[in-house]
């Protein structure tokens, strides 16, 4: 383990109660951190109990500032979901005793705080490793955060670097003038704000990248995923998730992208009951944008705008599944970026209608907020949220919520110009049960592919999914939103899937 250094934690004075979940490879630094609690443990009897359990791993600012007396507050980083322990980084006197997270070789380990509206982000630098650049994504309750660097915060400013939300909820930082961050600095990276952090339930960061000195090659880097808001008995496995250009979260952990093709609709998830389909779930993929100085000719003039295309994204996603009492109660639901039939409506009473986009319930647009009942345990409830629109559908075979994403104001898109094509839709899968046979670019991560070693692949090879989907992406295609006859996974479909792939 790395020695304890000294140093003040620059979050705000304002302790949430939190908990970390999720990261892997962090068996050097819990072991540092059972050296040290079992010590407090030894001297103060019920520490150990009210303070620590050796599967929960907090990260290297936890504390417990209800610590049974006789215990050390600052000590106690362990927890099992003990309301009195938080998460902080100042809840312990300053200047605190760190046991920073050991980094991979050649690599980076990164851990994070939240306080209020800020969140610290510190990355530790394997000895010799530099970084010229960075980039990952925060998510607020697993949605995308429109965030702002705090001035003058963090190593990545002290090396010049500029910092920008390249879309919702992606930091990036890198260096016009070629500086980089070297090793043995300060351990903040960034600092950074928003006035959702308070409201956030929990607070996750998805595929961090950091690039080395020379610019052209990745680091190794190990990161926690999540911190919650409201301690729960064990930490959560995290949800499936898709979100952006489009990065999926797989049931088992899988981080991968799919890029596709802008136009194509692919089976995301589908399942059967017998000879029945019980679940389909399918996306249609368009050209994404991101923040960025782009020069468009048009006729003679030529016009600056603020994004540039990179990628595709989901804008349309359609639902096809039913009551598991009543299988023959078949629902649809559709959630698409274009624009809703009913703008003349929403403009007398923008409150009443949904934040964009168009839904649609068993064949029947709808527009207004509130709860549509699709079975007899199923629902629909349509809300706006304060910079987003979702659709959360529950039954008892899936819990999902899709969020309608609007272009960030910054990019000022013209009123007559189409909305819809600058927005995106992201969804998370909060529960879903699906049989050994499901499949689908989300689905088939109810399996993990191995590599040719026997070990579990965790993060596909290419931007397609590769290593981690059971077949080239184009063998997911559908030819519709509603699609619901998707085939069922086996070895067979699968050998046939590549076959097929391969003749095209």
């Amino acid at each position: 383990p790395r020695a304890a250094v000294a140093r003040d934690n620059s979050c705000s004075s304002s302790p949430r109660r939190v908990q970390a979940a999720g990261m892997k490879g962090v068996a050097t630094a819990v072991g540092a951190w059972l050296l040290v609690v079992g010590k407090v443990a030894a001297q103060g009897g019920e520490c150990a109990s009210d303070c620590f359990d050796s599967t929960s791993y907090t990260g290297p600012f936890g504390g417990c500032a209800g610590a049974t007396p006789g215990c050390d507050a600052c000590a106690c980083a362990l927890v099992a979901g003990a309301e009195a322990c938080a998460l902080s980084c100042d809840n312990c006197p300053s200047p605190t005793p760190i046991v920073p997270p050991e980094p991979p070789a050649g690599g980076v380990a990164l851990d994070f705080c939240h306080d209020d509206d800020d969140i610290c982000i510190f990355s530790y630098l394997d000895e010799g490793v530099t970084v010229s650049g960075f980039e990952f994504t925060v998510l607020c309750d697993d949605s995308p955060v429109f965030m702002a660097p705090k001035p003058g915060e963090g190593s990545a400013q002290e090396a010049g670097f500029l910092l920008e939300t390249i879309q919702a909820g992606l930091l990036s930082g890198f260096s016009f003038s070629g500086q980089t961050i070297p090793d043995g600095g300060d351990p903040l990276l960034v600092k950074v704000t928003s006035d959702i952090f308070s409201e956030c339930q929990s607070i996750c960061i998805y595929f961090p990248i950091f690039m080395g000195g020379d610019g052209m090659e990745s680091l190794p880097v190990e990161s926690p995923m999540c911190i919650f808001g409201i301690l729960p008995p064990s930490p959560p496995s995290p949800p499936a998730v898709i979100i952006g250009d489009p990065h999926f979260v797989g049931f088992n952990g899988q981080q991968y992208d799919v890029t596709g093709v802008n136009g194509r609709m692919y089976n995301l998830m589908s399942d059967w009951d017998g000879d029945m389909n019980g679940l389909s779930v399918n996306a249609m993929f368009s050209t994404a944008y991101t923040t960025g100085l782009h020069i468009s000719k048009e006729a003679t003039s030529a016009l600056v705008r603020k994004f540039r295309q990179q990628g595709t994204w989901m804008s349309m996603i359609g639902i096809v599944s039913s009551d598991a009492a009543s299988p023959s109660e078949r629902f649809t639901v559709s959630i698409s970026t274009e624009d809703n039939s009913y703008a003349d409506v929403c403009a007398l009473k923008p409150k009443d209608c949904f934040q964009g986009g168009t839904v649609i319930v068993n064949g029947v647009e709808n527009v207004f907020v509130g709860d549509i009942k699709l079975g007899s345990e199923s629902s629909l409830t349509i809300k706006n949220r304060k910079s987003f629109g979702r659709l959360s559908l529950t039954s008892s075979r899936i819990a999902v919520d899709v969020d309608y994403i609007p272009a960030p104001a910054e990019w000022e898109i013209g009123e007559t110009e189409d909305k819809g094509q600058y927005a995106h839709l992201n969804m998370k899968i909060n529960m879903v049960i699906l049989s050994e046979t499901a499949n689908g670019i989300l689905g088939c991560t109810m399996r993990i592919q191995n590599d040719v070693d026997g070990q579990p692949i965790m993060k596909a090879y290419d931007k397609d999914g590769l290593g981690v989907l059971e077949a080239p992406v184009t063998q997911y295609e559908v030819p519709d939103i509603l699609f619901d006859q998707f085939p069922e996974y086996s070895n067979t479909w699968a050998a046939n899937a590549h076959l097929e792939a391969k003749l095209r």
